[in-house]
């Protein structure tokens, strides 16, 4: 029978210089009790100190000028210039006092002299030598590698990893973490990394769309377009190179409308507010318009539009529908408005004309400026007239109250077919019924009143969602 055994190791580091004291301190412990075993290793019920943080100290400057070993350059001598030891130039004469000879410019090359004999060799040969081989680029290498320190060994690379090694130089010169950095601490905190721009991309320019290269066979696991990381943009939507190391890339977006793309809507009812793609449809018919589902996202709420009405956050168009929402004009049209015309003050406008505003009816938001932009197309329920007009609405949603809302930011909420109404405006204001049909094309609506089941055509604006008691008669 063969006989199987397994054996399990636990590191203990020696310490020769307290000797006996060691064990009178294990003595003081008492019994360790095994309560596991992972990866070859002992787990116990002894609680293990943490490792203490590596510091390397710091070494001050002891440069001084004028002590150490200087470097030796190598200046030629007499000697030197007036040895023939090889192709040599020499400066053609620059002086026209020749007789009949041929003035020549530049340089000439003298011949190489005659090989003497070993005989003829003079006794300053060997100094010679001796001085090249001295300013020789291998001698300069051993001497410079005198001066490096010794070869870190094994155990030397274990006691300091080399991803510690710049945290523990920074605590040798007294910085700690979470403390900026900088002679007066008042440096960054967190490390930061550049993300350099595409080669050859002027300032301000938009990357051009990759070209389509050639099928090519690819391993498990690549993939075969490669990805164009950058940074993610800021909340003013201009390009950032600088990120910190916990940041993550995202891929470049593409140009054109696709799901996942935030973009400003700068057409239709919508105009001025920032959106996110969900998803594009086809169109169902020859001639109709591809639509996209978007996010808007200020208020999260979900519409359609047209995808021609969409564009990218840095086109002038966008740009030029963020300013209108705004408020806001160009600098270019600010500068063609004499000051005589300019308005005095930019007060809001104020609601005129007949109010509508009873409670217990549904109303829609459609302000894009209140509250930045949050309860846009929030739907809720009057529960309350504050002011000829003003009132407050129950957010559907969230349940929030939302108070003194102006009439101007409001429209009337309607139902579905056969739903409970009431007309807030008219002849007929104050009766109740239900909706019989819609026409949003003519933005008129076909209703049945309770009190004489008679059947009206009103406008759309002059009936609402009512959610009141069936027997209240206010």
């Amino acid at each position: 029978m063969s006989k199987v055994g397994f054996g399990f190791s636990k590191k203990v580091k020696k310490n020769e210089k307290l000797g006996a004291a060691v064990t009178g301190i294990e003595k003081e412990r008492g019994p360790e009790l095994i309560t596991g075993i992972a990866e070859n290793a002992i787990e116990s019920t002894q609680p293990t100190a943490p490792e203490p943080k590596k510091v390397i100290a710091k070494q001050e400057n002891t440069f001084q000028v004028g002590v150490g070993k200087r470097k030796e350059l190598y200046l030629p001598d007499q000697e030197d210039l007036t040895a023939d030891t090889g192709d040599r130039f020499e400066a053609a004469p620059t002086s026209l006092d020749q007789s009949g000879e041929q003035v020549v410019y530049g340089l000439n090359k003298r011949a190489r002299p005659a090989e003497e004999s070993t005989a003829d060799v003079g006794e300053n040969t060997a100094a010679q030598l001796l001085n090249r081989e001295k300013n020789s680029e291998k001698h300069k290498f051993q001497e410079e590698c005198k001066d490096l320190p010794d070869h870190c060994d094994e155990e030397g690379y274990e006691s300091m990893p080399i991803e510690m090694f710049g945290e523990a130089m920074l605590r040798g010169m007294g910085w700690e973490e979470g403390k900026p950095l900088g002679k007066n601490a008042k440096g960054i905190i967190t490390p930061v990394e550049y993300v350099p721009r595409q080669q050859l991309l002027g300032l301000g320019a938009a990357p051009a769309a990759p070209k389509e290269t050639k099928k090519r066979f690819i391993k498990s696991g690549e993939s075969r377009v490669q990805a164009d990381l950058v940074l993610p943009t800021g909340p003013d939507g201009k390009v950032r190179h600088l990120r910190t190391l916990d940041e993550k890339l995202v891929e470049r977006e593409k140009p054109g409308v696709h799901a996942g793309k935030v973009m400003v809507i700068v057409a239709g009812p919508h105009r001025g507010m920032l959106a996110k793609v969900l998803s594009l449809q086809k169109p169902s018919s020859e001639g109709r318009s591809e639509r996209a589902t978007v996010l808007l996202s200020h208020s999260d709420e979900t519409i359609q539009v047209r995808s021609k009405e969409l564009a990218d956050k840095d086109t002038p168009t966008a740009e030029e529908a963020r300013a209108e929402l705004g408020g806001k004009k160009k600098k270019s049209e600010r500068r063609d408005v004499p000051k005589a015309a300019a308005p005095s003050s930019d007060r809001a406008p104020k609601d005129t004309g007949p109010t509508w505003l009873v409670t217990r009816i549904n109303v829609k938001i459609v302000s894009k400026t209140l509250e930045g932009g949050r309860f846009y197309l929030k739907k809720g329920e009057i529960v309350d007239v504050t002011g000829r007009y003003s009132c407050s609405v129950l957010l559907e949603q969230t349940g929030k109250v939302v108070h003194d809302i102006a009439q101007r930011h409001l429209e009337t909420a309607l139902p579905k077919s056969g739903g409970r109404i009431l007309v807030v405006s008219g002849k007929l204001k104050g009766q109740r019924g239900k909706l019989i049909e819609r026409n949003s094309a003519r933005e008129e609506g076909s209703i049945q009143l309770n009190e004489d089941f008679s059947f009206h055509t009103l406008p759309l604006d002059s009936i609402a969602e009512y959610v009141g008691v069936e027997d209240d008669l206010d």
